[in-house]
């Protein structure tokens, strides 16, 4: 057998301008489907407070088609819908107006028959019941919308389970924390990622989170979105958006946005004919999920899988992570090309969050093209707008203003078919009045007006594509001249269960009814047992004939009946009536129970104690309750999503129908941050599991709120929760940097880095710091130290260990003593503890600045000392040899003896530094000179490393400052080949190219280059000279490398070196170094013949003085 959902709707309300002769209906649910739907008008509502205890969602868990006998419609496509049930006064709302009708209302003065029922100030509650159906079993997301009439508050909204918990202040249902999404693919999925190549370029960002992601890749144009992703964010929210008004789609004018016409309908990528609850969600369908009368504009290959990162999300807002949305209005009246579409897809939707627990945000990998079903969201439980009825939403005075709240909207996160879902709201009556920014529509009616969708299927049932593919809203349009509601006192029932139905019809219009008549047909699968009244005919339909519904008055009837066979149990009634201008009035409500052994899971946790210090434990609770009719499947299998820092230490007790099975229960903890219990037994309905274990936070754990979620899973449906059992991880901090104070000012500069490896010692109590030391610390490459964890409130004493050789400089007591007292408040966290220390120790650094007449780089010969000149010593914090603006302190600046000498003391032999002469015009250096100068050794910046203050047993004596301000000389001239052996190298004759020549300063004037003696080398050039410039005057000796390899074999030189004095200025070019062939050979003829003698003759080209000794001369 299959059931399908029916409705009996009269014609009701039609927009302006149109009539109707049908009798108008106060309730209307509409499915929305192959072009099946009514037209809606806005609402015109009037100023009282109605506690619409919206009860949406019940967190519920079960597999229907795992049930046995349970059987339900599968027809629809590969998803799961959420299908409203009613819209109806919560128990508390229901009460009130007894009460009043009753005339126990001191609040309402006067009140009798006649008068209106709801008044200015009223706080009413409105119950929303939806039920998912019609596709898989689980859904990935459900979503439900409330919209705000004018003339009302909103001033609370929950997500709500029937219960008695009196805690929560409202009867009949429970508040809970909101659940979580059914796990699904947290990449790309299956479909894999789509191409849109005109969102290159696209970047959105930051969102709530930080994250700043590319909507689409670079080069491929591949969207980066998650499926996972897009039904990330989940909790409660709220738009002031004029966009997502109820019925603000038609009421714009559809898709030509022309009153005019009727172009409302759209047809989304599985082919369902729909009317959008609003403009905004007409406008996201149509850039990611229509077929028709467009192919989406954005998600233009397909309609599936994955969609742009950042977009697509049905609560895109400021408070999620996937917060971006589609501006249709923007794309209509644009060019219609790429820039357009990345601009009309580059700014936050409008849904902002109300602070809800248990509410997630999406967070996920951009780009990932994985197919692993999974979750990707984040804690959102302490975000958003706190929503109480000391802090209520701005009041809602216009559908067309930017500050009046037009909609809340739940996201519910995953559904299962057949499993109630319920949401809860709370209003207050502001404007009893009809028309524009009044609570009554024009007919005098209050009106409420709802709607809910879902997404895909879960990722356990094979889902992998956004929600736009499947938006098909059902709706409900609620007028309360005849109230209606028909809430069955069991939520589920097994065939032979007899329960009831509670008719009750209040009449909160401002005409009196009459002639009023209640139908109510009953499902095949019951038995009518009995009415109360008694109805007028029947049994089915029961029928009672009501007569004259007064204002402020109320019809209600107990309908008890009897299940008789399995299924979902659908019952409708129908009251009519008419004003006494004789208007038809007409209002219905239905009711869904499913029938047969169900089980229906609801599920907390706890956690103690709820604040602990890095490295503590905690107890979790894991409370399971099965309010369903029929038992879970064997094993029930728990997997703990514990927050990070946290890891499983042991299971303390399973209960599970009341017996203790923590022995039998399993636990895999091979991921200690997810730990997997399965307990080997069925959930009896009206029974509970409870789980407890233990965990511990690491020792590092940063202060702040750690939340988790579990799943459950029975018969192969996940059921996963939302943010619960929430720790704070407290206790105090202290830190923070420890730095070297160049100049000793007591104040960190830009250029005053931190020390690493500095100790830090923690005490109890004041200093100075006695008893055991509680923890140590060793500073970073940042010179950072942190202690955490500490016991609050309380007081400390922070004690650095002095780095040797330097001086404490900054102290946060500001008695230099390298100490500091810290008294924390409750989890106080102090991070201004900083020390500063001067550097010390036996490092030096020195030696002159001198005239180097020799420009030889040395001081020497008649070199003198200059005075008078200016040295500054900087800290070369990467030692690269260079001041570095910002990061290399000045540390001190000294001035040279009348000797020229200096000296920096004092030093820390383990640092870089570099010191700088101060030359140029205007310097002492610029007046020793009369003529132009240049520096000798290198330039006016010395660098001196720790491998130099070792080299030199810590006292660097080398950094010296050498300038060359002589006119300068030069010796040259040229190696040759001597061709006619006269000692000279004449024009002509050939240059020997790449031979070495030094030149050394002949210091003792001995005509000699000794080996102390300093040197420099040049290569003959192609051409075989050579030349020594910027000579300063003095005593030379240059000599040529006779053993060079690039001179050819056998040749000497003629002279080896010179003795030179060179003047200033002198330029000697006569250095000439002249080779000859050691031996030539001759013949006395040019030609012979054969028998004549040819004579040869060897001769020996040798100008040297040198004697040669044991001479062999072959000639082969």
């Amino acid at each position: 057998m299959q059931y399908s959902l029916r409705y009996a709707i009269d014609v009701a309300w039609m927009p302006r301008g149109y009539r109707a002769n049908a009798a108008v209906s106060c309730m209307e649910v509409y499915m929305m489907r192959h072009n099946q739907h009514t037209r809606l008008r806005r609402s015109r509502s009037g100023p009282q407070i109605l506690y619409l205890a919206m009860i949406m969602a019940l967190v519920l868990s079960f597999a229907p088609q795992a049930v046995p006998g349970f059987e339900v419609s599968t027809a629809h496509a590969h998803n799961l819908q959420t299908k409203m049930v009613y819209m109806y006064f919560d128990p508390d709302t229901q009460a009130l107006l007894d009460n009043r009708i009753a005339g126990l209302d001191p609040g309402y003065p006067g009140f009798g028959p006649g008068s209106p029922l709801l008044k200015v100030g009223d706080e009413l509650g409105l119950i929303i019941k939806v039920v998912p159906r019609d596709g898989t079993t689980t859904g990935v997301g459900g979503y439900i919308d409330f919209y705000v009439p004018d003339g009302m508050t909103v001033l609370d909204a929950a997500y709500v389970i029937p219960g008695s918990n009196p805690a929560d202040g409202l009867g009949g249902y429970d508040k809970i924390a909101m659940k979580g999404q059914a796990p699904i693919p947290v990449g790309a999925g299956p479909i894999g990622a789509k191409v849109k190549t005109e969102l290159i370029g696209l970047t959105l960002g930051p969102n709530i989170n930080g994250v700043t992601e590319k909507a689409a890749a670079d080069g491929t144009g591949l969207m980066r979105g998650t499926v996972a992703g897009v039904y990330g964010d989940t909790g409660i929210f709220f738009s002031t958006h004029a966009d997502t008004s109820y019925d603000s789609w038609t009421g714009s004018g559809g898709y030509d946005q022309n009153t005019g016409t009727a172009d409302n309908t759209l047809t989304n990528n599985s082919g369902d004919v729909i009317v959008p609850l609003n403009k905004w969600d007409a406008e996201q369908l149509l850039a990611f999920g229509a077929k028709a009368p467009i192919v989406a504009i954005v998600d233009t290959p397909d309609q599936r899988g994955n969609a742009p990162w950042g977009l697509a999300n049905v609560v895109a807002g400021p408070q999620s992570g996937y917060a971006w949305d589609f501006d249709w209005d923007y794309w209509r009246g644009s060019a219609k090309d790429a820039a357009a579409m990345r601009e009309a897809s580059n700014q936050m939707g409008p849904w902002q969050r109300i602070r809800y627990d248990g509410s997630r945000i999406s967070f996920d990998q951009a780009g990932s093209l994985s197919t692993v079903n999974g979750y990707a969201s984040v804690d959102g439980s302490t975000v958003g707008f706190n929503l109480s009825p000391s802090t209520p939403l701005t009041s809602t005075v216009s559908q067309g203003d930017t500050t009046s709240p037009k909609a809340i909207r739940w996201s519910i996160g995953q559904t299962t078919q057949y499993v109630p879902e319920y949401a809860w709201v709370k209003i207050r009556v502001d404007n009893l009045t009809r028309g524009p920014g009044g609570f009554l529509d024009d007919s005098g009616c209050p009106h409420f007006g709802g709607g809910t969708f879902g997404g895909d299927a879960g990722g356990s049932d094979n889902g992998k594509d956004h929600l736009w593919r499947y938006y098909e809203p059902t709706r409900v349009s609620w007028r309360a001249c005849l109230a209606v509601g028909k809430p069955a006192t069991r939520e589920v029932v097994k065939v032979g269960d007899t329960f009831q139905y509670k008719i009750s019809i209040f009449n909160a219009g401002d005409n009196d009814l009459y002639n009023v008549v209640v139908t109510d047909t009953l499902p095949s699968g019951v038995n009518f047992v009995s009415a109360v009244p008694a109805q007028s005919s029947g049994p089915n339909p029961l029928v009672w004939n009501a007569g004259t519904l007064l204002r402020g008055t109320k019809f209600e009837a107990t309908v008890t009946v009897q299940a008789k066979s399995t299924g979902p149990l659908e019952n409708n009634v129908v009251a009519r009536g008419r004003t006494a201008s004789n208007e038809p009035i007409s209002g219905d409500a239905t009711e869904i129970t499913p029938s047969g052994a169900i089980p229906i899971l609801t599920q907390r946790k706890s956690a103690s104690p709820t604040s602990i210090a890095p490295g503590g434990t905690v107890t979790y609770t894991i409370t399971i309750n099965n309010i369903g009719s029929g038992p879970t499947g064997n094993p029930v299998q728990i997997t703990e999503y514990l927050p990070t820092d946290f890891t499983y230490v042991s299971k303390q007790s399973v209960m599970i129908n009341g017996a203790d099975v923590t022995a039998a229960t399993s636990v895999n903890a091979t991921n200690p941050n997810q730990p997997v219990f399965s307990v080997p037994s069925a959930l009896n309905p009206g029974q509970a599991l409870v789980l407890r274990f233990t965990t511990q936070a690491s020792a590092d754990a940063a202060a702040g709120s750690y939340c988790n979620t579990f799943t459950t899973v029975q018969n192969g449906v996940p059921f996963t929760s939302g943010s619960e059992a929430c720790v704070a991880v407290g206790a105090g901090t202290i830190g923070d940097t420890i730095f070297r104070d160049w100049d000793g000012d007591g104040v960190q500069a830009p250029e005053d880095e931190g020390i690493q490896g500095v100790t830090v010692n923690l005490y109890a109590g004041v200093c100075p710091p006695s008893g055991p030391i509680l923890q140590t610390k060793t500073t970073d490459a940042n010179g950072k130290y942190r202690f955490t964890g500490l016991s609050t409130p309380a007081t400390y004493c922070v004690d650095p260990v002095e780095p040797a050789g330097y001086t404490v400089t900054a102290d946060p007591e500001g008695a230099l003593d390298g100490q500091a007292s810290v008294t924390l408040a409750q989890d106080q966290t102090n991070l201004a503890i900083d020390f500063g220390y001067r550097p010390g120790g036996a490092g030096s650094i020195g030696d002159r600045v001198f005239e180097d007449v020799a420009n030889d780089g040395a001081f020497n010969g008649s070199d003198a000392g200059i005075s008078g000149v200016t040295l500054s010593l900087y800290e070369d914090t990467n030692g690269n040899g260079v001041v570095d603006a910002g990061a290399d302190a000045l540390l001190i600046t000294t001035t040279t003896s009348i000797t020229g000498f200096y000296t920096f003391t004092g030093l820390d032999p383990a640092r870089n530094y570099v010191v700088v002469a101060t030359d140029g015009a205007g310097s002492a250096v610029d007046a020793h000179f009369t003529n132009p100068y240049v520096s000798s050794t290198g330039g006016s910046r010395q660098a001196v490393s720790p491998a130099k203050f070792t080299a030199q047993g810590n006292a660097v004596t080398d950094a010296d400052f050498g300038y060359f301000g002589q006119t300068p000389g030069s010796i040259g001239d040229m190696v040759c080949f001597d061709a006619d052996s006269n000692g000279l190298c004449d024009a002509g004759e050939t240059g020997l190219p790449n031979v070495t020549v030094t030149l050394a300063r002949d210091l003792n004037g001995n005509g000699l280059a000794d080996a102390d003696e300093p040197t420099i080398t040049t290569t003959t050039s192609i051409t075989g000279y050579y030349t020594f410039a910027d000579l300063g005057p003095g005593a030379y000796v240059v000599t040529v490398d006779v053993t060079d390899p690039d001179l050819p074999p056998a040749y000497l030189a003629s002279v080896e070196s010179y003795a030179l004095s060179l003047a200033a200025g002198q330029n000697i070019t006569t250095a000439d170094f002249p080779f000859t062939q050691a031996l030539t050979k001759a013949v006395n003829r040019t030609s012979a013949s054969p028998g004549d003698t040819l004579f040869y003759t060897l001769t020996l080209n040798y100008k040297g003085d040198t004697l040669f000794s044991n001479v062999k001369i072959t000639d082969p």
